[in-house]
Order: structure tokens, then C-alpha cells, then sequence
């Protein structure tokens, strides 16, 4: 059995040096009746070449150092309790049986910096020529709902394979719309199986969903997007339960698709791709490559998922930009981290040209800068990104041009100032960092900086009604506070199109955002208006409502379930139309409204101030927010932004007046 190293001395396993480029080890586990008999493997070096058989092993090592021991041909060898729960799960069960398996704690000399580079570079080989990458998801064990969650990610992925009935519920002559069968306002018998599933699923998740698989540490790591992404087939693997990654794209793929005729399903697809969206990202890339097409690859798409070490934000996807076609230096920890973050955003402009540029730049943000790297390097490499609005077409769109200068530190791009930044709000909460909490009143942020989740989600909930009320103010400043309509669909404008991407949301009727703004302005004023509701309540929202009910409930949420924002949030809650905008505003987070010269509303990351210009970038139909140096000939990029009735009234003029080179620094 693997024990927890004792004092007594014992001789140790010494790795020895790999034969050639392409080797890398093997470890082969000795089978057992017993389940808890000593771990006893063996390591065998094979060359990749060769076609070894192999599974290799997907898991988050979670910060463990080696404690535990196993017999590694004969000798002691130190692993992290994971590892060897993950090789007694495998381990067969007759001794006359082995299981040749590949895991990076036991396969690569973990004390070797020399060896780990050069292994680094094999990485995506190893995830794709495995005969299976089993997926380890491991909660630990105050997380008894996760194998419940697990399970319905296996019922509803069934449900998603299961072939159309022809057979709708519902009145009507059947129509083709979407590739599904409805008839008048009626799904497909099928369609509709996963809608009810997804009801239920959500009622009772609280609303949460599949994200409460972000507290299995396997879903918040970089390192998991190549090794699902390479594999050619891939298990997930909670306790006895099992289920192909392939199902679970299905899946996705289907909610996607069924998303705009159900809030649940909508809500349901949105969670899945918040713990899996990389992943999915990832292997169309690679259809895509095998199909004959371009791919397109961009950083932005793993903002958020950890690494123990900065420098992995490029070095855990090198296998898969390589295999996309991305030429990037070896891997190389000796190098200052601006130079690695440099050097891939070099190579990736390198490969993808113009459309990479334009991509990238709309990712960029004057947020958790890195040291080092200038305005036009993308901020994806810290643990946010502003969201980037939705593009506004022109009736013409200039070619992109840019260079880079000599020294590969400026962006030189071609392109027309519309507009000057006047004023700027307060920006929405996004996350409670120490930096956000400052902005709190002194007992909420100290309850906040050591709360439970309930109480840090009803504070960020709270605090995004208050800071909602103020940007109504802020969009009708100089006029009465009043919900009026040309001004409330600039602001209709500037939320929908300008920061929430919600295909079920765009359905919805105009008249519930208005509803949802009245029980926020009318109420945040002391006026009970249950008539903004009144008869036009559309069926409450039960979840919602039994979750905000529960925060009530709670003792430890005493403190802010007497705010007037927390009366305001149990009426919303009666209502669905209001509660799904009043959700939608979490993924508002670090962003602010302002207003330009010309008058216009827009909105866009929190770091815009006044005197920021707005910019069109040749062949990009999203503008960014500039700011000049001292002098008004270098700028820096502050945020992508959208700005309300720019839509289709910007047109290039043919002889050139307006537009001008910008050197982004």
C-alpha cells in the first residue's frame, strides 16, 4: 500500500537520461485483488516513432508535493496523493494484469528543469497518439453534488444523441426552422425532452447549473484544454461513472441550438461552455484544420483558467499551436515572462495575419497589465478579460494594414477617430478582488473578503441593482429621472449589443428590460411599484425566486437582506422576464457606460476616462478606445467598446480624409 513518507530511510528511484528527441517513459501498473496492496510499477522508455500503446492521464496535480510512495521497478518513488489515488483506480484487478499508462508526475523527471523543456515540446503528441486520454474529475468529498451533476450531464448528453421523432407537441403544420422539426410554435418530441431535462436540471441547481463544476479543480486548469482538445478520444471519469468528451460537444452543440426558444436551455448551454467552452473552442479548431480550412487561434479564449506558473499561459498550449500551425521559440523557463508573452503574440500575428491582429486587439484592455509588454498584447493572460461588445458593421471596411516597427514593441495601424470620450460612470462590479472590495462600504467588505459563495454572490447581485440604478441616472443626466424611451433604448442598446451574448435574452420582447429598469429606478426612489410588474407579470421564476428566498433564510446574509436593493431584488424575482435580465447583468462585470462629444451612450471596459478617443481600426467592425500620450502621437489601447447609433453611419471616404496612421505603444 502507498503510505505517507515516514522518516526511515529507503532507497530511492533515479531517473536516467532519455535516449533521443522523441522518447518519453511509460508506466506500466502492476495489477491487484487487494485494493489497498502496494502500488508496484514499472517505467519503460518508448519513442513516440515507434507508435507506442499508451492511455494517458488528464487530472490537476492541485498544488501537492510528493508525499506518498510506490515501488517503481523495485525501488521507492515519491508522488502527490492524487497521482497515486488515480493509479490505484486503474491498477486491474488480477495480478496476472498490467495497464500501461502515461502521467506526467511519474513519466517526466519532475526535478529535471532541462528534461521538463523538453518535454514540454512533446506534449500535444503524447495527448494525440494515446490509444485514450482518460479524464480524472476527483471532487473531493464535501462535494457529494457533483456525481449528481455528473449524472445529468450523462442523461441530458443521451438525450442530445437522440435522433429527431418527427412527432411535435403542440397544434400546427409542421415547418423546417433550424434543422428543427416544429410545428407552429412546437418543437420536435425530442427537442422537447431536453428542454424539460434542463428545467428540472435548473431547478434544482439554483440557477448555478454545470458551473458548479468549477470547483472540481480539473475544469479551472489551462493545462486540460491540449490534452482534451489532441485526444483522439477522450473519457470523463467521476467515480464509476463515465462519459466520452465527443457526447458532451454534442450536447453543447444541441443546447446551442435550442438555446433561443428556452431560458433553461439557454442558462443550462451558458454553464456548460463556462466550464468546457475552451475545450469545445479547441477541437473544432482542429476539424476545422483537418477539413482543409484556416483555423483561428487566440489567448483570449483561456482567460481565466490557472496555472501554477505564469510562464504555462503559453507553454500548456504549445502542442496545440503547434499542431494549428503556430511556430513559437522551444519552451524555455529561463526567459523573463514579457518575452514568452511576446514572442507567441509575435508568432500567432505571424501566422494569422490580419485576422489575428484584429481578433487579438479586440481583447485587449488597460486591466492587470503584465510588465513589459506594450497596450497591444492582449491582457488574456491574467484571470479576466472585459467582454468584447458586439461588432458594428459599416457600409464600407477598409482592408486592415499594420506593421510592426523594427524593434517589434509598436503596432502601427491605419484608421478614423469618430469620437472623443466626455464622461464616464462607475463601472459594475465584476468579481470581489481585494481591489473591487474597496469600493464597498467597510462592514460589507470585510463580511465579503471572508464570506461563503451565498454571500458574496447576494453582495455582487446587490451591488449590481445599485450600480444599475446610477447608470440609468448617468444615461438621463440633464433630464428627469424617468424611464423614457429614447434614452432606454440607447441603454437597451448599449447592454444587449454591447456586453451580453444571450441568444434566448435577443428574443425577449423590449417590454421586459423596460419593466425590469422601472421596479430598479421607481423602487431605488421608495415607491412600491408593483405595477411595473402588475398584470404583466410573465410566469414568476420559481428558481429564482426559491434562491433569492433562500438568501433570506440565511443568517450570515442578515446583514444585506435589509438593503432597499434587496426588496427591489425579490420583486424582480416574481417576475421572468425582469429576473433574466436581472441575471444578466453578472456578465457586466468590469464594464462602465460613458458618453462621447457628440452626445452618444456607449459601453466598455472600466479603465475609459474622459478624453480617451474612439477609433476605427481599418477592417475591424469593433471600435476601440485609444488614449494619447502627452504629446497625441503614441496612444495605448484601452478597451474595445460599442457606442449606440453607430451602426452603418461611419462610411470610408475614398480620398482619404479623416483616417491617419496610429502607432499603438
Amino acid at each position: 500500500m502507498s503510505n505517507t513518507v515516514p522518516g526511515q530511510q529507503s532507497q530511492s528511484y533515479g531517473y536516467g537520461p532519455l535516449a533521443s528527441e522523441r522518447s518519453i517513459r511509460i508506466v506500466e501498473v502492476r495489477g491487484s485483488d487487494k485494493p489497498d496492496a502496494e502500488l508496484c510499477c514499472t517505467l519503460k522508455e518508448e519513442d513516440l516513432g515507434d507508435s507506442p500503446s499508451y492511455e494517458a492521464i488528464s487530472y490537476a496535480w492541485e498544488g501537492q508535493t510528493p508525499s506518498h510512495r510506490i515501488s517503481c521497478d523495485g525501488l521507492d518513488l515519491l508522488v502527490t496523493g492524487n497521482c497515486a489515488e488515480i493509479l490505484r483506480h486503474f491498477r486491474p484487478k488480477s495480478p496476472e494484469q498490467s495497464r500501461r499508462l502515461w502521467i506526467d508526475a511519474i513519466c517526466i523527471n519532475q526535478s529535471s528543469v532541462l528534461e521538463k523543456n523538453h518535454q514540454l515540446k512533446l506534449m500535444g503528441d503524447v495527448y494525440r497518439k494515446a490509444k485514450c486520454v482518460l479524464v480524472w474529475l476527483a471532487p473531493s468529498k464535501n462535494q457529494h453534488y457533483i456525481p449528481h451533476m455528473f449524472r445529468w450531464l450523462c442523461q441530458l448528453s443521451a438525450l442530445a444523441a437522440q435522433e429527431p421523432t418527427r412527432v411535435a407537441l403542440g397544434p400546427g403544420n409542421p415547418e423546417q426552422i433550424g434543422g428543427m422539426v416544429v410545428f407552429g410554435a412546437s418543437l420536435d418530441f425530442a427537442d422537447w425532452a431536453l428542454v424539460f431535462k434542463c428545467q428540472e436540471i435548473l431547478k434544482y441547481s439554483e440557477y448555478y447549473g454545470f458551473m458548479l463544476f468549477k470547483n472540481i479543480p480539473w475544469f479551472t486548469r489551462l493545462w486540460t484544454v491540449q490534452e482534451v482538445a489532441m485526444a483522439g478520444e477522450a473519457l470523463l471519469i467521476s467515480g464509476e461513472d463515465t462519459l466520452p468528451f465527443s457526447a458532451v460537444g454534442r450536447l453543447y452543440v444541441e443546447l446551442k441550438r435550442l438555446s433561443p426558444y428556452d431560458s433553461a436551455v439557454a442558462k443550462i448551454g451558458e454553464s456548460l461552455f463556462s466550464v468546457l467552452g475552451p475545450h469545445f473552442k479547441m477541437a473544432q479548431q482542429l476539424w476545422i484544420l483537418e477539413q482543409g480550412q484556416t483555423p483561428l487561434f487566440s489567448f483570449s479564449d483561456f482567460t481565466g483558467l490557472k496555472v501554477s506558473d505564469p510562464k504555462d499561459k503559453v507553454f500548456a498550449v504549445q502542442g496545440l499551436l503547434s499542431a494549428l500551425g503556430v511556430t513559437l521559440p522551444d519552451p524555455d523557463y529561463s526567459k523573463p515572462l514579457s518575452t514568452i508573452y511576446l514572442d507567441a503574440y509575435r508568432a500567432l500575428i505571424a501566422h494569422q495575419g490580419q485576422i489575428g491582429i484584429l481578433d487579438e486587439l479586440n481583447c485587449c484592455c488597460l486591466v492587470q497589465m503584465t510588465p513589459g509588454l506594450p497596450s497591444w498584447v492582449p491582457q488574456v493572460f491574467g484571470n479576466h478579460r472585459p467582454n468584447t461588445p458586439t461588432p458594428m458593421p459599416l457600409k464600407e471596411l477598409q482592408e486592415p494594414r499594420f506593421r510592426l516597427s523594427k524593434d517589434g514593441l509598436r503596432l502601427h495601424v491605419n484608421g478614423l477617430q469618430i469620437d472623443t470620450v466626455a464622461c464616464v460612470s462607475e463601472s459594475l462590479i465584476g468579481s470581489f478582488s481585494a481591489e473591487n472590495a474597496s469600493r464597498l462600504p467597510p462592514d460589507v467588505r470585510a463580511k465579503t473578503c471572508a464570506g461563503t459563495a451565498s454571500y458574496i454572490n447576494l453582495a455582487r447581485e446587490l451591488y449590481g441593482i445599485r450600480t444599475v440604478v446610477r447608470w440609468v441616472e448617468f444615461a438621463v443626466s440633464h433630464e428627469p429621472v424617468s424611464v423614457t424611451g429614447q434614452v432606454m433604448e440607447a441603454l437597451h442598446s448599449c447592454l444587449l449589443l454591447g456586453a451580453i451574448s444571450d441568444a434566448y435574452l435577443r428574443k425577449r420582447s423590449y417590454n421586459d428590460f423596460a419593466r425590469w429598469i422601472e421596479v430598479l429606478v421607481d423602487d431605488s426612489q421608495g415607491v412600491r411599484c408593483h405595477e411595473a410588474i402588475g398584470e404583466g407579470i410573465d410566469h414568476p421564476s420559481n428558481w429564482y425566486a426559491s434562491l433569492i428566498e433562500r438568501y433570506r433564510k440565511e443568517q450570515e446574509t442578515d446583514h444585506l437582506t435589509v438593503m432597499e436593493e434587496f426588496r427591489i431584488l425579490q420583486l424582480i424575482s416574481q417576475d421572468r422576464g425582469s429576473s433574466e435580465w436581472q441575471q444578466s447583468i453578472r456578465r457586466l462585470g468590469f464594464m462602465t457606460l460613458f458618453k462621447t462629444a457628440s452626445g452618444k451612450l456607449g459601453i466598455g471596459a472600466f479603465p475609459i476616462q474622459a478624453g480617451d478617443i474612439v477609433v476605427y481600426i481599418f477592417g475591424n467592425h469593433t471600435p476601440l478606445c485609444l488614449r494619447p500620450d502627452a504629446n497625441n502621437e503614441e496612444y495605448k489601447i484601452v478597451a474595445p467598446v460599442y457606442v449606440h447609433g453607430m451602426i452603418g453611419d461611419i462610411a470610408w471616404n475614398e480620398n482619404g480624409e479623416g483616417y491617419r496612421q496610429f502607432t499603438i505603444i
